[in-house]
């Protein structure tokens, strides 16, 4: 399957990433029309799209959007409302809800342009100490 992310710890043999993934902790919220939004927690991104962790089993090839933000180094925050589509939710007692991935669909050169910026921002791996 093109663009499917799945976070860390899924194992399986169908398992295919094309795009490297970077960490991504924080709240994002599921755009779904005549609904209130769907609070949820993202895992990772990448170019091609990302993971979280949903209260809501989100169906599969469902097609809406998702509102996150990103940090800019070396200082502040975009804000992006990405189209996506539902690729695999599977539920997860560890993560205490659905995890959930998700591809981007037509993103727009805009926000493209801000997810590839963050996917190349320099940061020091976990753990790491200074000189």
């Amino acid at each position: 399957m093109s663009g499917l992310i799945e976070s860390a710890g899924w194992n399986s043999a169908r398992e295919r990433r094309e795009h490297p993934r970077k960490f991504l902790s924080g709240t994002a919220h599921v755009l779904v029309p005549g609904r209130a939004p769907i609070e949820v927690h993202t895992l990772d991104i990448s170019i091609g799209g990302l993971g979280i962790v949903s209260p809501t089993n989100l169906p599969y090839e469902w097609i809406g959007q998702i509102r996150f933000t990103l940090t800019r180094e070396p200082y502040g925050v975009d804000t992006v409302v990405a189209p996506v589509q539902v690729v695999h939710s599977v539920l997860s007692g560890r993560q205490r809800g659905f995890m959930v991935g998700m591809r981007f669909v037509d993103l727009p050169p805009d926000i493209e342009g801000i997810i590839q910026r963050y996917m190349e921002a320099v940061r020091a791996p976990v753990g790491a100490s200074g000189p």
